[in-house]
């Protein structure tokens, strides 16, 4: 897979388009493949299809009203008609606080767009968190890129 312009600003332009609410942009970019998967930051958010995927992000647009997603380390990389994107965004809400997160993404060209096809977001816990203690195998997270 080779690094990919045109793939990081479309991902660009999807973040500016969740920020601002954009429900019907974001629609257009989810795939109509079957298989299509969205994995949200609650254990509750798992969606699969286009209708579903849709319904469920226009509900959580309408609720995040004035939260913008930063870029923060986002990598792009496709091969033909298929890419992946990785990025450690921030949620930053009105107030200026921000909330960092880890994003992966698959997409595939369709009708000349590229379209997702799988999207799982989550936010970083602690290994101490989850197992009350610190794991052997666990390093330091490199902090993200400012943007």
């Amino acid at each position: 897979m080779e690094q990919s312009n045109d793939l990081k600003d479309f991902w660009l332009q999807f973040y500016e388009a969740l920020s601002h609410g954009d429900h019907i942009f974001v629609e257009r970019h989810i795939s109509h493949s079957n298989g299509v998967l969205a994995i949200g930051t609650d254990p509750s958010e798992w969606w699969t299809g286009h209708a579903t995927i849709g319904k469920m992000l226009k509900a959580d647009l309408e609720e995040l009203v004035g939260v913008q997603i930063v870029a923060g380390d986002l990598q792009a990389y496709c091969t033909g008609t298929i890419g992946c994107v990785t990025d450690r965004p921030r949620f930053r809400l009105s107030d200026g606080t921000e909330i960092p997160m880890r994003l992966t993404s698959v997409v595939c060209k369709e009708e000349n767009d590229w379209k997702i096809v799988l999207w799982h977001a989550s936010f970083g816990v602690q290994n101490e968190q989850v197992f009350g203690t610190r794991c052997r195998w666990a390093k330091p997270a490199q902090p993200p890129a400012e943007s």
